[in-house]
């Protein structure tokens, strides 16, 4: 795991059986929540049962995050990013050559362009600091999320 990223768990409901779900929702027994006189109580109750049931049904994915983000990556490029992905997953499940010529397509394009960002990026962080490399370096560690060392 590099330093500059951290892991983050989320549930997927996309993954969800939908039907199981609702069954164990109706199965569930809500009508003890009459026991109980205070208004705490009776939310805790509702409130354990109806997770107790999600944490059984939607399944819970790790992913890692990064800290920062990278100065250099535009709205644009991550909007592009997005449809690349989409294309690609099209690809997986149809196999059509359309979409994987799309997809090789925006590939390019992105590779492309992250690498015309960051080299503009990165000369402006040493044309920003002349005859001080160590400014230039801890700027550029920042930027790439590495933690200085001590």
């Amino acid at each position: 795991v590099c330093q500059g990223c951290y892991n983050q768990t989320s549930k997927v409901f996309k993954k969800c059986n939908v039907d199981n779900l609702l069954n164990d929702m109706v199965k569930a027994l809500w009508d003890v929540i009459d026991t109980f006189d205070d208004a705490d109580d009776k939310w805790g109750y509702w409130k354990a049962l109806l997770f107790d049931i999600i944490d059984r049904h939607v399944p819970i994915v790790k992913m890692r995050c990064r800290q920062h983000s990278l100065r250099w990556l535009s709205s644009e490029t991550r909007q592009l990013m997005t449809s690349r992905n989409y294309y690609h997953n099209k690809y997986r499940k149809t196999r059509a050559q359309a979409d994987w010529k799309k997809y090789h397509e925006l590939r390019n394009c992105i590779k492309e362009r992250l690498m015309r960002k960051k080299q503009a990026y990165f000369a402006s962080v040493c044309s920003k600091f002349p005859n001080r490399p160590r400014q230039v370096w801890k700027e550029l560690d920042k930027a790439l999320g590495r933690k200085a060392q001590k």
